[in-house]
C-alpha cells in the first residue's frame, strides 16, 4: 500500500505547481490492508502542497465519489 502511494506522492510534488495553476483536485479511495497509513500519507501531502487532496476509506463507496466531486463543480469551483 504505501509503495503504491510513495510512487504517487512522488508524481505529485513533481508536478505540483502546474497542477496548482490547473486547480486539480485529487480524490483519493482506498481500502484494504493499512489503507489508513496510505490516505493519511495523501492527507498530509495535500497539506504539504497546497493542492485539494480528498481522501476516503472503504466506508465511503466508490460510486459515491464521483457526486462528491460533481458538486463541488456544480458550486463553481
Amino acid at each position: 500500500m504505501a509503495s503504491t502511494f510513495k510512487g504517487i506522492i512522488m508524481a505529485i510534488k513533481e508536478c505540483k505547481d502546474k497542477m496548482k495553476k490547473a486547480g486539480i483536485r485529487i480524490y483519493v479511495r482506498r481500502g484494504g490492508p493499512n489503507y489508513q497509513a496510505g490516505l493519511k500519507m495523501m492527507r498530509d501531502l495535500g497539506q504539504e502542497t497546497g493542492i485539494s487532496i480528498e481522501a476516503y476509506g472503504p466506508e465511503t463507496h466508490m460510486t459515491k465519489i464521483v457526486p462528491i466531486a460533481m458538486e463541488y463543480v456544480k458550486k463553481g469551483g
